[in-house]
């Protein structure tokens, strides 16, 4: 409840880092209502039992299209999250997906190629500049 009252009360928010935090698909996706500004987005490691997922970064994806930086380390994400970011955020310069277990390679070269200015990706293959 209270990252969505922040969220509610700064519309113009640019960044937005909750890492280590019970963050929730459902705070996502009020990101994506509230934040269509944000280029900024940390939320790793999410404490909560069902963490985020890919109904909330899709969200993040279709709400934020200015997003320059995401961030999504240890999550319960999937190529469709990827993909879906590689269609909504064509600004996006950084992609962290370092342990999302369920993001493949193949996901990781789609979404450099949507993202013209993608230059630095950290996934568990390596880092793919």
């Amino acid at each position: 409840a209270g990252v969505t009252a922040v969220l509610r009360g700064c519309p113009e928010l640019t960044a937005l880092r909750l890492p280590r935090c019970g963050i929730t698909d459902e705070t996502l996706i009020e990101v994506g209502r509230r934040c269509p500004n944000l280029s900024e987005l940390d939320v790793y490691y999410p404490t909560t039992r069902d963490g985020v997922t890919d109904r909330g970064v899709i969200a993040v994806a279709e709400g934020c299209p200015t997003l320059t930086s995401l961030g999504v380390m240890a999550t319960k994400i999937t190529d469709a999250a990827v993909l879906a970011v590689g269609r909504g955020c064509p600004r996006l310069e950084k992609l962290d997906v370092r342990q999302c277990e369920a993001v493949t390679a193949a996901a990781v070269a789609a979404i450099k190629q949507s993202c013209p200015r993608l230059v630095d990706v950290q996934h568990d293959t390596g880092t793919a500049s």
